[in-house]
């Protein structure tokens, strides 16, 4: 299959497509789903994607600058090496469930009510992010980086490796669960003993 430049999708499903490496530049698709694709190093550069989602899809070191995501959903997806600070920040609303993202970044992004539940989370950069009302349950965040971020009213139940320091992030109305939850005395440099 081949997606031609300056093409529109709506209400198709792709599955088990593989794409590695290719560029899919502006295309828009609206309410498609992806199923065990393979876009692996694909650009998908000015493309618009609405109210779609990506399950079980390889999307490592996929390229969204310049492309507009709009209520797209990432399902058990592995997603490496993604700078989603360069797709369009207009609209910009995705969630992630149970997906595997690392080495990805988020800085200064503004995705409000932002969902990565059950996700695993890993070595990812939230700089100067504002996560307000974000979704962190049950999610492994082992190595993220967050400074500077708005973290207020965000969920981190049964969540794990997290390193917030609340000096520099806004954490008001955040909710931690024990034992994790502990971590957030570390900056301090105080002992705990149980």
């Amino acid at each position: 299959m081949n997606f031609s430049p300056d093409s529109s999708y709506q209400d198709q499903e792709f599955d088990k497509i593989s794409f590695p490496n290719q560029e899919i530049s502006d295309i828009n698709f609206s309410s498609c789903t992806f199923k065990n694709c393979d876009f692996t190093g694909c650009k998908f550069l000015g493309s618009a994607f609405h109210k779609c989602s990506f399950d079980s899809c390889n999307l490592s070191l996929a390229n969204f600058s310049d492309s507009r995501l709009n209520q797209v959903k990432f399902i058990s997806s592995k997603l490496t090496g993604i700078d989603f600070s360069t797709v369009n920040p207009f609209t910009l609303k995705f969630k992630f469930q149970d997906s595997m993202l690392s080495n990805c970044s988020f800085s200064h992004l503004k995705i409000r009510n932002t969902s990565f539940s059950g996700c695993s989370i890993k070595t990812c950069d939230f700089y100067g992010t504002d996560l307000d009302n974000a979704d962190f349950s049950r999610t492994d965040l082992n190595e993220s980086i967050f400074e500077q971020c708005n973290l207020t009213g965000a969920s981190f139940r049964n969540a794990k490796n997290y390193s917030i320091n609340p000096s520099n992030n806004k954490i008001k109305n955040a909710t931690f669960t024990m034992p994790d939850a502990v971590a957030l005395l570390y900056p301090f440099n105080i002992n705990i003993e149980f």
